[in-house]
């Protein structure tokens, strides 16, 4: 479900769609927009420009950008009730000793967990690899069943810094490399620089081990890293969908209106029911004002209850004033 953003915006995933053209687990969940009195595929059609081409894809394209819209609106609804906190708490491990541990025929490195929640991902901004001899290595970030390559050049006897920026879905990942043909150096992994607790609300912390290439281990095999909790919009906004699905079809239908009285195209359909056309967007922009109050005094407890590590109440109160 955390991929919902980019399932309803590729088509996999539907809140508001075209009647008859709707191909989804749970159609009966789905508001159409050519419900909406005044659009329908015929007027969209005569709507449609060179570029859009027909009705369908006219309606299709204001929908995708109902739901664009929409959801970049979701950070202002929220912000006027709480503070988001983006960014939870950080570790840096890259304190090399002098120590070294002698090649083997193993996946060796890493093995970092974050704690369980719906809300936040652990990102990997570096790896820190400190090795004898150089050489070109493969890098593994193991993230559930989903393995990441990443091919680096390592220098001997330096420690090496290698930009990831690897946003990880699971709540424990393993970044391994083969150390047949490298010796490396063991580090501290119960001593790191950053935040430990970055909000102090937080009772978390990311915890990371070595890994010997079957269990956990306290040695860190010539690997370092700076990782991240991070609080990321999306999760939330997955959760709450149900909750947006009219905002998103007003929305739709008020793209589609503006379209219609500012087509400049001649012909029976624009030309005599744009005063019909206006008169149905005053009464959609009414209807999702209403709709945007009512969500954002809905997601008020929701956010209280359930997303508490990435929100903090600001003790604004927000007034939405329906015209």
């Amino acid at each position: 479900m955390n991929n919902c953003i980019n399932d309803i915006l590729c088509g996999k995933y539907a809140l508001v769609g075209i009647k008859d053209f709707i191909n989804c687990p749970h159609p009966e969940s789905v508001l159409f927009v050519n419900d909406i009195p005044g659009i329908t595929l015929k007027s969209a059609a005569a709507i449609a420009n060179d570029e859009q081409r027909t009705g369908f894809n006219l309606l299709n394209e204001k929908i995708v950008l109902a739901n664009k819209m929409i959801f970049h609106r979701f950070s202002h609804i929220i912000s006027g009730h709480f503070d988001f906190n983006s960014f939870i708490e950080a570790r840096e491990i890259k304190n090399f000793k002098t120590n070294i541990i002698s090649p083997a025929t193993l996946e060796r490195g890493l093995s970092i967990r974050r704690w369980q929640s719906e809300v936040v991902k652990l990102y990997i901004e570096s790896l820190y690899i400190r090795v004898q001899e150089s050489g070109i290595v493969t890098v593994n970030i193991i993230d559930g069943d989903i393995t990441t390559p990443y091919s680096v050049s390592l220098l001997a006897n330096v420690t090496n810094e290698v930009e990831i920026r690897y946003k990880a879905n699971s709540e424990h990942i393993l970044i391994t490399f083969d150390q047949t043909n490298f010796t490396t150096f063991d580090c501290n992994l119960n001593s790191s620089t950053g935040c430990r607790s970055c909000i102090k609300s937080n009772k978390h912390n990311i915890k990371i081990k070595g890994w010997d290439g079957t269990k956990e281990t306290e040695g860190c095999f010539g690997m370092g890293v700076l990782a991240n909790v991070q609080c990321f919009e999306e999760p939330i906004i997955c959760q709450l969908l149900p909750r947006m699905s009219f905002m998103i079809w007003y929305q739709a239908g008020i793209n589609i209106l503006e379209e219609h009285i500012a087509s400049g195209r001649i012909n029976a359909v624009v030309t005599f029911t744009k005063d019909q056309a206006k008169n149905t967007l005053e009464m959609l922009k009414y209807e999702l004002a209403a709709e945007e109050k009512q969500f954002s005094n809905s997601i008020t407890k929701f956010l209280k209850n359930t997303t508490g590590e990435c929100f903090a109440c600001n003790g604004i109160k927000t007034n939405y004033v329906i015209p």
